[in-house]
């Protein structure tokens, strides 16, 4: 596995255009993650990605939410490799019926290893993995591990 590359909240918004899905995510007033995924559109040049309004859902404008690009290639019968992401972290507001978000920090994890989804041990010793590495947990939440 590569190690996390932290990027400016520019670059972060350059590679993330490139990615063909992305997730919203927040914690909700519960406590509880919540993610949806969406469709954004992303201005590098501006400094900003947006994504509509999930339906049934309240974005929060009062804390930090992340937006999560990313890609990866099933492997039938095996499971998935070319696994990869950039996230960007900042919060949003709205706009003209959108949601609107100006990144203050970003990163990315690329995955080289093929992960089996059929063999739990390898997949249970990678989250193990990802604990130990001060960087992983730093793209969880740029302030670090919590």
């Amino acid at each position: 596995m590569e190690r996390t590359d932290r990027l400016t909240p520019r670059v972060g918004l350059q590679k993330l255009a490139g990615y063909p899905y992305a997730i919203l995510t927040w914690v909700g007033d519960d406590g509880y993650p919540v993610s949806v995924a969406t469709e954004a559109e992303v201005d590098p040049t501006a400094g900003t990605a947006s994504v509509a309004a999930p339906a049934g859902l309240s974005v929060p404008t009062d804390r930090e939410v992340s937006l999560t690009g990313s890609h990866i290639r099933p492997q039938p019968g095996y499971g998935y490799d070319e696994r990869r992401h950039v996230t960007v972290w900042g919060s949003v507001e709205p706009a003209d019926g959108r949601l609107v978000l100006r990144p203050v920090a970003a990163g990315r994890v690329g995955v080289l290893a093929v992960v089996s989804e059929a063999d739990p041990a390898i997949v249970a010793r990678a989250a193990v993995a990802a604990r130990r590495d001060d960087d992983l947990r730093a793209v969880a939440h740029p302030g670090g591990a919590g």
